[in-house]
């Protein structure tokens, strides 16, 4: 009996040990809440008085600030009396009225202006009114005249106030200091320019909310100002000294003759708590119970069931979030696929992948099939059916339409799981979006492609330039030997700048060839096109322009650019065989769109958009995709060369810029192409100059090597016609021995590519190192030439790029040989002098 006495004494003991630790716990739990909630009490009191204490000085620096502009505006007035007075010494009180009346009339706040030569006001407005002021001695005035003084022997601004005008209200009076200049270059005080300035202009700055408020409280904040005097309080000038005894923000206002003080508090006073505060303890109290009683339920479990649990879901927790962020950076999604329901499971990421809504778990597999692009839906339905149905292992790439209408390349591959659900297999997926890959993989496919075409087209420029040199200097020779048939010659000439204009066109497009980039008006080029693009596209197809009068201009080779709208012009024309119209508009833009910037890879910033619209028959997606892919077309056998766009885009990129192709069936086309704005100071362009007489020789000797037999014949007919003694080699070493052996030699025009092992290059390299020096010109029909590695030999001297005219022949060769005569002319001067 007793045994159990003491059995149920301890085991009563043991419960009343245990109450008391969990009470305590409790307690502690209360406690600590409590001080963590009165800790963020106190943190967001300190923030919400820091906050409104910014907000009051804020507030308060505004107000200085526009006191210190009002006041500096007004002493610009006297500036201006004395500039008055310096422009017209002699001026008489009817000019003195007008000029100063003018400035009372723009400014009300300026009541009165003056001048007070040696001190004794004489000159002012409203002589009825301001009567009591003429005749006041500033130098004599007991109260005044220390100030009058300083302010002459520092010529600066002397400002009264604020004081009671004896016109009625309060002002600020400014005096400033006048000196003229003696015939001995003296200094002498001549008087001073006067300025009364209502005060109201300066309290009519404080923020004003009803007209009960008093002086003083205005708006939200009690102001006052006040004078320093060396860096002490002086006198208050508005407001009620005792602000400056709470605790205010203090601003100062520096003017030209000292420094103001505006104090601002709030008309509430600084706060003592924040505005959510009583509720927040009150809810404070509510927590700290409610935490605690949790704190007392939780100490009632097992302590190791609830350790294990904690541990477990800690983990599944850490496991999920890194599976979850790893499926977030490689954009993979994952899928589960039942064959008996055709039903689809979306984790998290697939439905960010595939764009729907967050809150849809599940899709019938006729809905999964409508997000996938309409040309990919019947492969993608028909390889998910089967892959349900066999259970076996599938991958398809495939692309999709999210519902904000951005497509996406989407990568899904399936497998057997081997788990059941409702007697059924289950198949896992996995989706991910490889579209950046797909995009990457496709511009390193157009990039070898066009370098591929760069290959092949500047491997034929230079022979088919030189052929068309041919063409061009004899047909050019011929004309002036016949005086009949001069049109047959005419468009040989014409068929030849063609051909040259198209293999610049080509090497542009392959970029074996530098654009010849220049400040270039887009209004003048565009109207300039108006008449040939009206000529060429025919009477059954409008041209509308539509050009803005600040169109800024660009750098771009103006001539390819033409051609490109041309070409552009022409497609379009095609596109609406029954007639229609064309619309060619150009603007100013900006482009800040990071994803568009990006993925078109151009730099954010300013740029000219040319965009050439038609009504015609329009493309469809696929046409579009392919629309810029090279010898890619629509048009039929001979009726198209697939180049025109891809020449055009080449040519925007290679500008800086980018096109792109908005067009819709049955409804039309627009073509935008994007050109970066000049950058610079643009200045007013004009036409070419027109070409003069061939500038001719004075018998000086020419050394040309070419290795061509008909272009060398050519070069020498030209050059003996324009009165050039002509010497002739066909390699570099045949030019080097006559250079050894002949100084008479003044000028050297060597083309690029020579037989024997060395370029002309080597030739220039060679010159170049010789004591004396013929001046070079370097010829060429190869693109690499003039843009390539050799670009730095080429900027040194002159270029001739193949075909090229007799005037271009003419004019680079006199050009040049003048250069060098005035060179020797200023040696021998030299040399003169200096004997």
């Amino acid at each position: 009996m007793f045994t159990s006495v003491r059995k149920n004494a301890s085991g009563a003991g043991r419960r009343i040990s245990h109450y008391v630790w969990m009470m305590c716990i409790g307690a502690l739990v209360f406690s600590i809440t409590l001080f963590v909630c009165a800790q963020f009490d106190r943190q967001q009191t300190q923030m919400h008085g820091l906050s409104v204490r910014e907000n009051t000085a804020e507030i308060g620096s505004q107000i200085a600030k526009s006191i210190q502009d009002e006041i500096s505006k007004r002493l610009v007035t006297a500036q201006a009396l004395v500039a008055f007075k310096n422009a017209e010494p002699a001026f008489s009180n009817e000019g003195f009225l007008k000029f100063a009346n003018q400035i009372k009339n723009d400014d009300a706040s300026i009541l009165s202006l003056q001048f007070a030569p040696d001190g004794i006001v004489k000159y002012v407005t409203d002589p009825e009114r301001n009567a009591a002021a003429i005749g006041h001695n500033l130098l004599a005035d007991p109260k005044r005249s220390k100030d009058a003084y300083d302010a002459i022997k520092n010529n600066d601004f002397m400002i009264i106030g604020p004081v009671d005008l004896v016109q009625g209200g309060v002002g600020l009076i400014a005096r400033k200091p006048i000196f003229d200049v003696s015939e001995q270059n003296q200094k002498q005080f001549w008087g001073f320019a006067i300025i009364v300035i209502d005060f109201t202009a300066v309290t009519s700055l404080f923020p004003v909310h009803g007209a009960e408020e008093t002086t003083r409280t205005k708006g939200q904040n009690f102001y006052a100002l006040r004078q320093l005097s060396d860096g002490k309080p002086h006198r208050v000038l508005w407001g009620e000294s005792e602000i400056f005894q709470m605790d205010p923000h203090l601003e100062e206002i520096e003017l030209a003759t000292g420094t103001w003080q505006l104090a601002t508090i709030p008309s509430a006073g600084w706060p003592s708590a924040w505005p959510g505060a009583l509720n927040f303890r009150i809810a404070s109290i509510a927590i700290a119970a409610m935490l605690t009683a949790f704190s007392l339920f939780l100490l009632r479990q097992p302590a190791q069931l609830r350790q294990a649990v904690a541990v477990a879901t800690a983990d599944l927790r850490r496991t999920e979030d890194s599976l979850r962020e790893a499926h977030r950076v490689a954009k993979i999604g994952a899928l589960t696929l039942c064959p008996d329901t055709a039903d689809i499971g979306l984790s998290v990421e697939a439905r960010v992948l595939l764009g729907v809504r967050g809150d849809i778990e599940h899709l019938e597999m006729e809905e999964f099939a409508q997000l996938v692009h309409t040309q990919d839906r019947e492969h993608v339905h028909e390889i998910l059916k089967q892959a349900i149905n066999s259970s076996k292992d599938a991958e398809i790439v495939f692309r999709i339409t999210k519902s904000d209408g951005s497509d996406a390349v989407i990568k899904l591959r399936a497998q057997e799981r081997g788990d059941f659900y409702d007697d059924g297999q289950i198949l896992s997926a996995t989706l991910q979006d490889i579209t950046e890959e797909t995009r990457k993989e496709e511009q390193l496919r157009r990039a070898q492609k066009m370098e591929a075409i760069g290959k092949l087209t500047g491997g034929v420029a230079h022979d088919f330039n030189n052929l068309l040199a041919i063409i061009q200097g004899n047909s050019e020779l011929l004309e002036e030997k016949l005086d009949h048939d001069l049109d047959l010659l005419d468009e040989i000439q014409k068929a030849t700048r063609r051909g040259a204009s198209l293999t610049q066109r080509l090497l542009a497009y392959s970029r074996q060839q530098p654009l010849v980039a220049k400040q270039t008006d887009l209004t003048l080029l565009v109207r300039g096109m108006e008449h040939i693009i009206s000529r060429t596209i025919g009477e059954n197809i409008d041209v509308i322009l539509e050009l803005p009068s600040d169109l800024r201009h660009v750098k771009v080779d103006s001539g390819q650019i033409e051609d490109a709208i041309l070409n552009l012009a022409l497609n379009a024309r095609d596109a609406m065989p029954s007639g229609g119209q064309l619309r060619i508009e150009c603007e100013n833009i900006y482009l800040e769109n990071q994803d568009f910037v990006q993925e078109q890879e151009l730099i954010e910033g300013r740029y000219v958009v040319i965009s050439i619209s038609d009504n015609g028959v329009g493309m469809d997606p696929a046409t579009i995709e392919r629309a810029v892919e090279p010898f890619f077309t629509t048009k039929g056998v001979g009726q198209g060369s697939g180049l025109g766009l891809s020449m055009v885009s080449g040519l925007a990129q290679q500008s800086g810029g980018m096109i792109t192709i908005d067009s819709q069936t049955s409804v039309g086309t627009t073509v935008r192409m994007y050109l970066p704005q000049f950058v610079g100071v643009e200045q007013p362009l004009s036409g070419p100059e027109p070409k003069v007489d061939f500038p001719s020789g004075n018998g000086e000797t020419i050394l040309i090597v070419e290795d061509n037999d008909v272009i060398l014949h050519m070069l020498k007919r030209m050059l003996k016609k324009l009165n050039y003694t002509v010497v002739e080699a066909q390699t570099v070493q045949a030019a080097r021995r006559l250079l050894d052996v002949r100084s008479d030699i003044d000028l050297v025009l060597t083309d690029v590519v020579l037989p024997g092992g060395q370029s002309g290059l080597d030739l220039v390299a060679s010159i170049e190192n010789r004591p004396w020096r013929p001046e070079i010109v370097i010829m060429s029909g190869n693109p690499n030439v003039s843009g390539g590695t050799d670009e730095g030999v080429i900027e040194k001297h002159s270029f001739l790029k193949k075909p090229f005219s007799q005037y271009d022949l003419a004019d680079i060769v006199h050009r040049k040989l003048k250069h060098a005569n005035a060179s020797k002319s200023i040696a021998k001067q030299i040399s003169f002098l200096a004997s």
